[in-house]
């Protein structure tokens, strides 16, 4: 996936969001340009992507990789002034992630094999009971336990 010249006029949004999204850029530095040129001053851009200290497998769609080092200092080199977070889950999430990594590391048909199993069954093995919010916590502090890093980048 790259994002072309965006069709929107200079600084003319106020945030931007990049959910899983920012790990499958292929130039990601032009495309931070690109995000950074329709950005008012003082707006937002907030990114969620895998923490690569803790990823369950490699995934061949992901070309860039971060922790909270290097995604701060990525932010920091486009000009924007960015907190990163880490979200946390509690001992169930992190039973469940485990088990994802398990199967990614050790398994290696696991893809293949999530192809042709329908996703609820999937799902039950691997989750044993639902996960919601309540699950996750948000801290600013690093956290060899955070599956995810939550970026909030102001451009200057």
């Amino acid at each position: 996936m790259s994002l072309p010249n965006i069709p929107l006029s200079n600084e003319s949004c106020d945030a931007v969001f990049l959910i899983h999204v920012i790990e499958h850029l292929p130039d990601i530095d032009r495309q931070l340009d690109e995000i950074k040129r329709i950005i008012k001053p003082g707006g937002a851009l907030i990114i969620a992507t895998p923490n690569k200290r803790n990823l369950v497998g490699k995934n061949p769609e992901d070309i860039n990789n971060f922790d909270h080092q290097n995604l701060i200092e990525l932010l920091r080199e486009h000009d924007f002034n960015s907190e990163v977070y880490s979200i946390v889950g509690n001992p169930h999430v992190i039973a469940v992630h485990n088990r994802k990594r398990f199967f990614a590391q050790h398994i290696p048909i696991t893809q293949k094999i999530r192809k042709y199993v329908p996703w609820q069954l999937w799902d039950r093995y691997i989750l044993q009971g639902r996960l919601s919010s309540k699950d996750f916590s948000l801290t600013r502090s690093f956290d060899l336990n955070s599956i995810d890093l939550l970026a909030f980048a102001i451009k200057n």
